[in-house]
């Protein structure tokens, strides 16, 4: 067991405890006080039962496990992913249904749990399915398939993203919210993703700082330039336009990019046809 489950462990069983035992002193307080009052002439209170304190323990223990799973998650995130880029999608409720796992319950134990997220996300798993989620996303994005022929010119990789949503009544026109969300939420982290597997921390860092500017609202001017990477890793340009943008990768990108892409988005692919 790991330090970080085991301190959970610890933390969890005195939690309970201790909420069973400011419910036991709530009745005790309550009862005291109905015989005071009986004294005055009301009927006598009936004695406060342990089955009692755990009802009333109950909700706050249900909401005690409810936050540790959460944080007990945000510590398989941790464990479970390639590098901070590249985060394991973790749905709270989502993990619970497939694992068949009660939460918010009084039965919650912390290394039982983690020993379900063990089997399903250690031993690179969790890598595995972060990364298909971020070739996914760029698989998607630029409406690739496997076999299909990408334009090339002196070794670099040119593919274009045709730009449907634009609000032409501002000036300049802005991205249509579903795309900004697109690019600036999915495509951009996972090409950050793709640069750090492929060991180009520099381009990485590049295109992550475009996130912000592609985020809603964003203005698109036409042919505006974006070169990302160095000569040293390798460079990716964008271009955009109010009805496109155009990406060219250069061979020091576009040759690791085709294999991150074959490895994560068309390998998977093939598996589940």
């Amino acid at each position: 067991m790991n330090h970080f489950i085991y301190c959970m462990e610890q933390y969890w069983a005195s939690y309970k405890d201790l909420m069973l035992q400011q419910a036991r002193e709530r009745l005790e307080l309550n009862h005291r006080y109905k015989v005071e009052l009986a004294m005055g002439g009301e009927a006598a209170p009936v004695e406060p039962s342990s089955e009692n304190a755990a009802r009333i323990a109950q909700d706050a223990i249900e909401a005690g496990a409810g936050w540790l799973i959460q944080e007990l998650l945000a510590h398989a995130v941790s464990v479970f992913s390639p590098n901070p880029v590249t985060p394991l999608d973790l749905d709270f409720q989502e993990v619970a249904d497939r694992l068949g796992y009660r939460v918010r319950s009084a039965s919650f134990q912390p290394a039982d749990l983690w020993r379900a997220l063990e089997a399903k996300y250690g031993d690179g798993i969790g890598h595995s399915l972060a990364y298909q989620k971020r070739a996914e996303s760029i698989g998607k994005y630029f409406s690739l398939s496997e076999g299909s022929e990408v334009p090339t010119k002196n070794g670099c990789m040119h593919l274009t993203r045709s730009i449907h949503y634009v609000e032409k009544s501002y000036s300049p026109p802005r991205l249509g919210h579903s795309e900004s969300e697109t690019l600036s939420l999915q495509v951009l982290p996972a090409l950050a993703s793709f640069a750090t597997w492929a060991g180009m921390p520099g381009l990485a860092g590049n295109i992550a700082s475009l996130v912000p500017h592609f985020g809603y609202p964003a203005g698109v001017k036409s042919r505006e330039t974006f070169n990302l990477g160095s000569v040293h890793e390798g460079r990716i340009k964008l271009v955009t336009y109010q009805t496109s943008f155009e990406w060219t990768f250069e061979p020091a990108v576009a040759e690791p990019l085709t294999l991150f892409l074959g490895e994560f988005y068309f390998a998977p692919l093939q598996a589940a046809a």
